[in-house]
């Protein structure tokens, strides 16, 4: 599976001269001083110092984002402002509805900087946030596209629909109910997420109750959410987060996991991806947790301090019964070497018989059942 790296994010950094050009760094330099063995075993029973190899995935990415991001909307876009919709902190979810019912399918719903808040919903608790659709596609200018919600289910789709973009904006929930940001409920398919932030969701930022197929997540953030940042349920497959970062997941009453998969029968891949969170669990947690997950791909990723303050345990790779996994110079330490759980209880977990290929990884390997 090649990856144009470094190459395709300075093109694409260049292409917008007047944001300050960022160079990466180049991935773990640490590649290339493994041991004859290592693409057998993630523990090779010595440990290499990590000090030069720390990821800056969050610097690249915002760069990324912000070079490409369009300040004007596309052309035949549907601005906000035309219906109604101010972000001046009220209540707009009737216009913001009207606007989503009353446009289709090729049509893009453009929401400029607001002057506080694009705010709907209702009081929490109260389920019903913004009915999505087949077709919808919402575009912002990045994080100054502020959303903000009580609502249970803040943007919600339903079985059937498809062709879906969400691009450049911000969603943030209120902490005080079961949101769960971005929701799939039932099976979906042919989805773009680009550039999103969603955060205070207190169950989790992105969610799928069913299927979700066909998906691409790049460029987001899911921070500060109670359970999961991500949770994708069975039937799922050819998803890809590519430059994602979900971290703080930090609900005390259940083990937190910025990424959780389980029963997807297609492919899923983790590209330049990072996830970790507070030690808020005594344990039973990992970075991204897949489960009878039949066909992953993890590359270039980094799930690090998953373990609370003197637990024995905490993951941050942990592959559960039936799943198939392959991961190619994946790590879990974040800021240089810190001592044999590189920042994790054990780096790798597996548990119940789960098949995983390691290339170039680093860590701790943990084997039950």
């Amino acid at each position: 599976m090649g990856l144009q790296h470094a190459a395709t994010r300075r093109v694409l950094v260049e292409a917008v001269p007047e944001y300050p050009i960022v160079e990466p760094r180049p991935y773990p330099s640490m590649v290339r001083e493994f041991p004859a063995n290592s693409r057998n075993y993630p523990w090779f029973g010595q440990f290499i110092p990590l000090g030069t190899t720390e990821f800056v995935y969050a610097a690249t990415r915002r760069v990324l984002v912000a070079a490409t991001l369009p300040l004007t909307p596309p052309a035949g876009a549907a601005i906000a402002t035309d219906f109604g919709i101010v972000g001046d902190g009220t209540d707009e979810r009737a216009a913001m509805q009207a606007m989503i019912n009353a446009t289709g399918v090729g049509d893009v719903l453009w929401f400029p900087d607001p002057p506080v808040r694009y705010y709907f919903g209702q009081a929490p608790g109260q389920s019903y946030g913004l009915a999505g659709r087949t077709g919808l596609d919402i575009r912002g200018v990045g994080d100054a596209t502020y959303f903000y919600t009580p609502a249970t289910y803040p943007i919600q789709f339903f079985s059937g629909d498809s062709g879906i973009t969400l691009k450049n904006f911000r969603l943030q929930g209120t902490y005080l109910t079961n949101q769960y940001g971005v929701v799939f409920s039932g099976n979906v398919s042919q989805v773009l997420i680009d550039g999103l932030t969603v955060h205070d969701m207190l169950f989790a930022g992105l969610y799928s109750s069913a299927a979700l197929t066909e998906a691409l997540v790049k460029n987001t953030t899911l921070h500060d959410n109670g359970f999961v940042g991500v949770q994708l349920k069975d039937g799922s497959g050819q998803v890809r987060f590519e430059d994602c970062l979900s971290h703080n997941c930090m609900d005390p009453m259940y083990p937190p996991h910025p990424y959780y998969i389980s029963g997807a029968t297609g492919l899923i891949e983790f590209i330049r991806c990072e996830g970790h969170t507070v030690a808020s669990r005594p344990n039973g947690y990992g970075g991204v947790q897949l489960t009878n997950c039949s066909n992953v791909y993890l590359e270039d990723c980094n799930m690090h301090h998953n373990r609370p303050v003197g637990a024995n345990d905490g993951y941050g790779y942990i592959f559960d019964g039936a799943t198939n996994a392959e991961l190619v110079r994946c790590i879990g330490a974040k800021d240089g070497y810190t001592g044999p759980c590189l920042d994790n209880y054990y780096t790798f977990y597996e548990i119940g018989g789960p098949t995983v290929t390691y290339e170039d990884c680093v860590g701790t390997k943990r084997v039950y059942g």
